[in-house]
Parts: C-alpha cells; sequence; structure tokens
C-alpha cells in the first residue's frame, strides 16, 4: 500500500507499508545535484552531505551517530548529479526518534568552521581513493569526453583542487538557499502507521518554500556523428565503453521495456553479452551494459575490462554483436528469459525497505506514476519484442561513442580498431 501524505505542499511525503515486520526506511531527498553547481561551487553539494553529519546546536557529530546506533539503526547519505539524500533503516519502534534525528540535521547542521577543515581532508581522501580505481576513473572522463564542459560532465564530488578552493561561507550559503527549504520529497517504507509518518514529518513542512526548478538545467549538445577516443591512465587493463547518447529525457513510460531489453542484452549473467564475450570468447572478466537517466539526457551503454592483448578483438565483437541487435532484435525466448528475470530481481529487491523507500522518491523525482510492486511487474509482463525494438531504436539513432582508458601500451591498437569499426 503506498500513500501520498503530501497533503498539497510542496514537500512530497511518500509512504509504502511492505510485508517487512519490524523494520523501515527513510530518507530526505534534495531534487538538487552536482550539476547545479556553479563553477566556484564544484563539489559543494557532495561537501554538504558529509558536513549534514557534523552536528547541530544540539548534538555532536558523535552523538548523532551513537544515537542512531543506540536505536538499532544505520543511517548514510549519498551525491548524485541530480539528488542528493540522507536515509536511515531503524526498527520501527525507533522510526519518530529517527526521523527527528534527520531532521535536526537538515534543519540545524552548524558547518562548524574547524569540522569543515577536518572534513575537507576527509573529502580529499576519497577523492584520491577512487583515482587509485581503474574503472571509476575510466568512468569519470568518459563522461567528462562524452559531455564536455556541461555540468554533467563533472566529477560529481569534484577534483582534489576543486575541493580545495571551497570555503565555508560559499558552501553554506548554498545549501541555505538551494538545499535548506528545499527538501523536495521524504520517502518512508516498512512496517508503520500512516499518522505516524505525518506527524514525525511535521518539522519539514513548516516554512518551506515552493521548491523552484533547479538551475543549470540545459541539456549538453552532442556530436552528430561517431567518435571515438583514448585516454592514458594508470591502470594494467584497459576500460572500454560503447555508448549511445541522446539529449532529451527518457519516456518514462517506456522505463520498464528498458529494464527488460538491458537485462536481456547485458545485466545478467544469461545476457547476449555476458554469455558470447566472456563465457563462450574468454575475452574478459566484467561485461554489462546500463542505462543512465536524466532529466534532460540519456544514455545507454556497455562496459567491459579486458587485458590489453585482449582489447582489440572485445571492441570487435562488441560492435558485431550490437550491430546484429539493431539489425535483428531480440529473439522470443531472450525476451521471455529477461522478463522472468526482473520479475524475479523485483520480488527479491521489495523484501529490502531500503530499496523500496528508495524506488518511492526515485518514481516522485522523475515525475513519474507511483508504481506498486505488481504494478511493475505487469509492465514487466507487457512488454514486447515490438516494444524492445523501439526503444532500444531511440538510442541506435544517434550516432555511437567509443572509449577506452588504459596503459599507453594499448592506445595505438585500440584507436586502430576504433577507425575500423566506426562510420
Amino acid at each position: 500500500m503506498i500513500q501520498d501524505l503530501s497533503l498539497g505542499g510542496p514537500l512530497r511525503i511518500l509512504a509504502e507499508k511492505t510485508e517487512a515486520k519490524g523494520v523501515v526506511s527513510l530518507g530526505v531527498w534534495f531534487d538538487r545535484g552536482s550539476r547545479d553547481e556553479g563553477e566556484p561551487l564544484i563539489g559543494a553539494t557532495h561537501f554538504i552531505e558529509h558536513m549534514l553529519f557534523k552536528g547541530t546546536p544540539t548534538r555532536s557529530a558523535a552523538t548523532a551517530a551513537r544515537q542512531i546506533d543506540a536505536l538499532g539503526g544505520v543511517i548514510n547519505a549519498f551525491t548524485e548529479r541530480e539528488c542528493m539524500a540522507l536515509y536511515c533503516t531503524v526498527p520501527s519502534e525507533s522510526f519518530s526518534q529517527a526521523m527527528e534525528i534527520l531532521s535536526d540535521l537538515v534543519n540545524h547542521s552548524l558547518f562548524d568552521p574547524q569540522e569543515f577543515e577536518r572534513e575537507r581532508a576527509v573529502i580529499e581522501n576519497e577523492i584520491e581513493s577512487a583515482d587509485d580505481d581503474p574503472e571509476e576513473v575510466a568512468y569519470d572522463v568518459f563522461f567528462r569526453r562524452l559531455w564536455g564542459t556541461h555540468p554533467l560532465g563533472r566529477k560529481i564530488g569534484g577534483t582534489v583542487a576543486e575541493v580545495r578552493t571551497l570555503s565555508r561561507s560559499s558552501v553554506v550559503d548554498f545549501y541555505n538557499s538551494a538545499f535548506l527549504s528545499h527538501v523536495s520529497v521524504i520517502s518512508v517504507a516498512g512496517d508503520v502507521d500512516f499518522d505516524e509518518v505525518v506527524d514525525a514529518c511535521a518539522p519539514f513542512t513548516v516554512g518551506r518554500a515552493t521548491s523552484p526548478e533547479p538551475q543549470n538545467r540545459e541539456g549538453p549538445l552532442l556530436s552528430q556523428s561517431s567518435f571515438s577516443f583514448y585516454e592514458v591512465i594508470s591502470a594494467q587493463s584497459l576500460q572500454f565503453f560503447y555508448g549511445y547518447p541522446r539529449i532529451g529525457r527518457f519516456n518514462e513510460d517506456d522505463y520498464y521495456t528498458l529494464e527488460v531489453a538491458n537485462v536481456a542484452i547485458g545485466d545478467s549473467m544469461g545476457s547476449r553479452l555476458f554469455q558470447e564475450l566472456r563465457e563462450q570468447r574468454g575475452l574478459c572478466y566484467s561485461v554489462y551494459s546500463s542505462p543512465v537517466l536524466f532529466s534532460d539526457a540519456s544514455l545507454w551503454f556497455v562496459y567491459a575490462s579486458a587485458s590489453v592483448p585482449k582489447g582489440s578483438e572485445l571492441v570487435q565483437r562488441i560492435h558485431e554483436s550490437l550491430g546484429v541487435l539493431k539489425q535483428r532484435g531480440l529473439e522470443e525466448k531472450e525476451l521471455e528469459t529477461a522478463k522472468a528475470h526482473l520479475r524475479g530481481m523485483i520480488r527479491i529487491a521489495s523484501q529490502d525497505t531500503e530499496y523500496r523507500m528508495r524506488r518511492l522518491a526515485r518514481q516522485a523525482l522523475s515525475r513519474g506514476p507511483l508504481l506498486s510492486r505488481e504494478e511493475a511487474i505487469n509492465k514487466v509482463n507487457r512488454v514486447t519484442l515490438d516494444q524492445v525494438r523501439q526503444t532500444m531504436e531511440w538510442f541506435f539513432a544517434q550516432p555511437p561513442v567509443l572509449f577506452a582508458a588504459g596503459p599507453r601500451s594499448g592506445k595505438q591498437a585500440l584507436t586502430k580498431t576504433f577507425n575500423h569499426v566506426t562510420p
């Protein structure tokens, strides 16, 4: 059972009572992310995420953490390109106390100057750790090459140099103007009473302004022809992306069609790409496909990692496999297997209250309908081969982008292969 408890206000309060007994997950969501930062504020949203845990007038950082521990719960947060959220999962009897703690952190965080400088060092360490992960580095470079100077092309947390330029006053001003009075969604899922949810959310409903549309939401420009590039990074293996970017919002009605198609093509062990490239040919350890959907731009891509000697054949085989897919589409058996897999994954994930809480919020942030588990499964059941073809053609209408990152020794061979396979 899903309830929209917004009561006509600018803040959307969503609650879903699930089969889980004695557990509830709750999240406070902002429809602001790293793409909404101006040039002097790159990295500020991620910095704010960290600072919301660093104390209020009534709670030190340690006190807040220990209170959540004492409730038997866990608390966390994340920043994405188009949203930021704080969330926690607790036993149901601790729901009201957990919501009060989240409210205090969101509404009354001090951004203490000493804590600010201490956390700057923590964030720099986090960025440097990510820079040691070749796949993470390759993703960042891929987005930068794909979206260029547009905000979607930036690292979510910024670079170490960018974080070092952020002043406390600029970050606090940014939070006060773009976040504090603009909580967009509160989502709750689990064993909880709806009336209790309304009461617990009271601190968020007083003095809230109508959330304006985020700034800097003009879509990036894209090349009208295929292009490819290679970036030398500190890594022994190749990280390869074959992507189809599109300008424009993906049709929300086609979301589950895209999910089914993606499972069949590359997002499961039984998928076409996994079976051909890894199991039959042994060309790579990791291979998968994935969509990335923004409010004004979309991307569907294939990712794979491989050793340098296998790189050229891997690129060639992915190119050929996608060519066959564009010409012939999926087979009926592939479609039915993918639908069965996705139905199962939805049912398995639905046992997790955090998943249900996140799902509610993302449906609201995308302006889509609030679908129950069974409604989502029914949408999966109705997907046809023709719908899959039409959905994937929307991506395939844009020329592909090929990108690889890896050691210098792979550049010449991969560049030659790129020139061979791209029009």
